[in-house]
């Protein structure tokens, strides 16, 4: 696990079945909570099982998260290279340095591995070339922000994808 400390919060990103299945509920606004809606929690264990998936979270002393971004490793398929996206940030709103934090942090891990880390975003002219996907993994559903929704057996493609 990465960290990077600020005052009296740090910075993790973390693979820890725990922090991955709690990461929606510790903070505010996210459906994959352990006492949310059955037909939209029933994604949260490929968080878990996936290894596609981490968390870029910051934490409090008591480690708590309070502030979070899923961090996917996915694949460029019309290059045929891998790329790191990175979701929406939870909870909305928060403060700006968190997101900052989080993202430095895979900024630092896509520059680590060489490869294009990759957001969300609404401007068609800086859309990144190529289709980023998911091939597939080992639940039938998952929940990707960046894909829209639900998707069947960890498929599923991401909308608008921009480089940062």
């Amino acid at each position: 696990m990465n960290k990077a400390k600020f005052s009296s919060v740090f910075v993790q990103r973390s693979v820890d079945w725990q922090d991955l299945f709690l990461c929606g509920t510790e903070v505010g606004g996210s459906c994959q909570r352990v006492d949310g809606e059955v037909h939209l929690n029933k994604c949260l264990l490929a968080y878990c099982l996936d290894g596609k998936n981490s968390l870029i979270a910051v934490k409090d002393s008591q480690g708590k998260i309070l502030a979070r971004r899923i961090f996917r490793l996915l694949i460029n398929t019309d290059s045929n290279k891998p790329v790191l996206f990175l979701d929406t940030l939870y909870p909305s709103g928060c403060k700006t340095e968190y997101n900052q934090a989080i993202m430095s942090m895979a900024k630092s891990e896509a520059l680590r591995l060489g490869i294009d880390l990759l957001v969300r975003g609404e401007n068609p002219s800086l859309r990144y070339p190529g289709k980023v996907q998911s091939l597939g993994g080992r639940c039938p559903y998952e929940y990707a922000d960046g894909a829209s929704g639900i998707s069947l057996n960890s498929v599923f493609s991401i909308e608008m994808p921009q480089q940062i």
